[in-house]
C-alpha cells in the first residue's frame, strides 16, 4: 500500500480473511487505520462474500492515500534532484518514477509510462540518477524498502491489537480447519458422497420400499380402501 502510495492514484485498502483474522485473536482498528493511511478500509471474506457490498458503496470513495513513507533527509534530496526533470503537468506519477529509477541500479525503467510529445530527456534522467545512486554507500532499493517497512510496522503498532484467546471448542477448530483448501476439498467430496448414499441408497431403496410395501401397503391403503367400502357400498 504505501508503494501504491506513491503513485498519488485514488485507492481503496481491502483486507480480506477478516475471519481468519477474527480467528487468530487480532483485532484491528478499522477507522484509525482509515484515518492513518487517508483511504477507505474495508474488511471482506472473499468465500464468503461478506463485506463485498460494503466494498461496492466505497467505491465511490476512493482516495489518494495521505500517508507515505518516511524517506532519510539524504534520500528524499536524490529524489527531488530526479524529479525535477518531470513536468508537473505532464508527469503525474514523478516520485514513483524517481523511486523507479533511484533502486534502478541496471538503468532499465519504463520509460513506455511517460506521455509523448513531451520535452522530456532519457539520456539526462539516466545520468541524474546514476550520480544520485552513486552518492550512497548502501544499496538505495534497500534504503527505500527499510523506510517502508518501517512505516508499515507503525501503522501496525497504532491500529493492531492481539487479544487472549481461549483453546476454543470443537467447532471452531473444526471449522477454520475445513476452511483450508486440502481439508476443505476432501470434506466436499465426502460430503458427496453420503449425500449420495443417503438419496440413491436409503432414499431411492429402502425409504421407497418401506412407504411402498409397509407404509402405503399394509397400512394406509387397506385402511382407505375400508372406508370406502363401508361409505360407498358396492
Amino acid at each position: 500500500t504505501l508503494g501504491l502510495a506513491e503513485y498519488e492514484t485514488p485507492m481503496i485498502l481491502v483486507l480480506n480473511m477478516a475471519d481468519e483474522r477474527a480467528n487468530s485473536g487480532i483485532d484491528i482498528d478499522i477507522r484509525r487505520l482509515s484515518n492513518l493511511l487517508g483511504i477507505p478500509v474495508i474488511e471482506t471474506v472473499a468465500i464468503t462474500g461478506e463485506g463485498a457490498g460494503e466494498l461496492k458503496k466505497a467505491m465511490s470513495s476512493a482516495r489518494v492515500p495521505t500517508r507515505k513513507a518516511w524517506y532519510d533527509g539524504e534520500v528524499l534530496k536524490a529524489l527531488a534532484q530526479i524529479e525535477r526533470h518531470f513536468d508537473p503537468d505532464k508527469h503525474k506519477f514523478r516520485r514513483a518514477f524517481a523511486i523507479n529509477l533511484l533502486t534502478n541500479k541496471n538503468g532499465v525503467t519504463h520509460f513506455e509510462w511517460l506521455k509523448a510529445g513531451s520535452d522530456f530527456d532519457p539520456a539526462r534522467v539516466l545520468s541524474t540518477s546514476k550520480i544520485a545512486r552513486g552518492r550512497f554507500i548502501r544499496d538505495t532499493e534497500m534504503l527505500i524498502l527499510e523506510a517502508r517497512e518501517y512505516a508499515a510496522r507503525w501503522i501496525v503498532g497504532e491500529v493492531q491489537t492481539k487479544r487472549e484467546q481461549g483453546r476454543g471448542g470443537f467447532l471452531s477448530k473444526a471449522g477454520a480447519w475445513l476452511m483450508r483448501p486440502l481439508p476443505g476439498y476432501l470434506f466436499a467430496i465426502f460430503s458427496l458422497f453420503l449425500m449420495y448414499e443417503f438419496v440413491g441408497v436409503l432414499g431411492a431403496s429402502i425409504l421407497v420400499s418401506f412407504f411402498e410395501n409397509i407404509l402405503f401397503g399394509k397400512w394406509i391403503n387397506p385402511f382407505v380402501t375400508a372406508i370406502c367400502q363401508t361409505l360407498i357400498p358396492i
